[in-house]
């Protein structure tokens, strides 16, 4: 596959439909041969962080996308909502929870109205142990979202774990 003539916006485009389709192995080929030519090309290192990702090589999508982080510049073909989230996801699979509360607390600021995120924080702070932390997020998320039923419902185990069985049982009904 030669492509010395196609203009990078068009390898973008191209890496793209590889990773729509399926075709990871070959948006990962496309993606390092940027990299090779120029290794500051951030678009790349996200582009090979997603299809490592979609390929399912975890610790070197999260890699890449570290790569992006540290830098701190967000192009046109980043999406920096998915790339905190797909971070954050990473950071839990390798149970660093701490680093995934981060990336969510970097959402929470930008995308204030973004009630998963919220209930992904509760999720964390509930998995910690902290259920106080955890309950207020989740109130959070339902404020965005009143009829998110696994919020309720983990609000409600949280509320009967306090004693607080009248607020379980109207979360639960």
């Amino acid at each position: 596959m030669k492509m010395k003539n196609i203009s990078l916006p068009a390898k973008f485009g191209m890496i793209n439909n590889h990773i729509r389709n399926g075709n990871y192995r070959s948006a990962i080929k496309i993606c390092k041969d940027i990299i090779s030519k120029d290794s500051n090309n951030l678009d790349a290192h996200y582009f090979l962080g997603l299809s490592y990702l979609k390929d399912g090589q975890d610790e070197l999508a999260l890699q890449e996308f570290r790569v992006v982080d540290r830098a701190g510049v967000i192009s046109k073909n980043i999406d920096e909502y998915e790339l905190r989230m797909d971070m954050a996801q990473l950071y839990i699979k390798t149970n660093k929870i701490d680093e995934a509360l981060k990336e969510y607390a970097m959402l929470a600021q930008k995308k204030t109205n973004e009630f998963e995120v919220y209930f992904k924080m509760g999720e964390l702070f509930d998995l910690k142990g902290n259920k106080q932390q955890a309950a207020a997020y989740y109130m959070k998320s339902l404020k965005l979202r009143k009829r998110h039923a696994p919020a309720l419902y983990k609000l409600g185990i949280i509320y009967f774990d306090f004693k607080k069985y009248a607020d379980a049982k109207k979360l639960f009904s």
